[in-house]
């Protein structure tokens, strides 16, 4: 076969070939093959961020001469009524309570300034931080929790629950209100709430004010009644005393 022939073959076989690909290809074709291009990567699919309750991570209340065993019991109690809101996504007591022992100094007993639990907040991934402070005075039990954002450093939540009675009834009915505020299923005008707890023997002041005045009251009448009374008598009758001891 002479050169044109030959030629003339291959230019044959590449038309050949050439239509054969371009029917692969076609839209039209049930066997469509779709390649990519060569080196490329497949997008990764776009990850939904996380939906629901906002986590948050309750750390160890602090408190000056407060019994440790009741700073422990406040917070856990705090803590439980906050989960029964479901506002809420609690880190566990336990993993908080270990990363605070593992970040605190030699000097440090409990985390207690704001650089502290803004530091442990970021460790544990949490969107912010409730701490608490316990204090006494008499009969008069007293709770202040606040709620920071651990990235802005800016406190959203600050409440103070003034308590009459003892630390039971802050433990349980203040906690309980606490956290009720804390996650807004309980508004308030102000950042300051009283509490009678029942359990404490607390006297209120107008009530002792009251039996005072009541004391003083009848005191008077008696007396005024018996001084019209010896108007009457003859002067040889000497009146009854009244003698009245406080």
């Amino acid at each position: 076969m002479g050169g044109p022939a030959v030629r003339a073959l291959i230019l044959c076989a590449f038309a050949v070939a050439a239509a054969s690909g371009a029917s692969i290809g076609s839209p039209g074709s049930r066997d469509t093959v779709r390649v990519g291009a060569r080196g490329s990567v497949p997008a990764r699919p776009e990850v939904a961020s996380p939906v629901g309750p906002p986590a948050v991570a309750v750390l160890p209340f602090t408190g000056e001469d407060i019994d440790p065993d009741k700073l422990a019991e406040a917070t856990r109690h705090f803590q439980s009524q906050l989960a029964s809101t479901d506002s809420f996504r609690l880190i566990p007591e336990r993993q908080v309570e270990a990363l605070v022992r593992d970040s605190l100094s030699r000097d440090s007993a409990a985390c207690d300034n704001n650089d502290c639990s803004l530091r442990i907040g970021k460790m544990l991934g949490v969107q912010s931080v409730f701490t608490g402070i316990v204090s006494q005075e008499v009969e008069t039990w007293r709770l202040e929790v606040s709620r920071t954002d651990v990235q802005s450093g800016k406190t959203t939540f600050d409440h103070l629950i003034e308590m009459y009675g003892s630390f039971d009834d802050l433990a349980g009915r203040g906690c309980y209100r606490m956290a009720r505020m804390a996650s807004g299923r309980e508004s308030t005008e102000d950042n300051y709430t009283v509490l009678d707890g029942g359990g404490g023997g607390h006297v209120w002041p107008w009530v002792t004010g009251g039996i005072v005045l009541a004391a003083g009251g009848a005191a008077a009448a008696v007396l005024l009644l018996t001084h019209d009374g010896s108007n009457s008598t003859s002067p040889a009758t000497t009146p009854d005393r009244l003698i009245v001891k406080w």
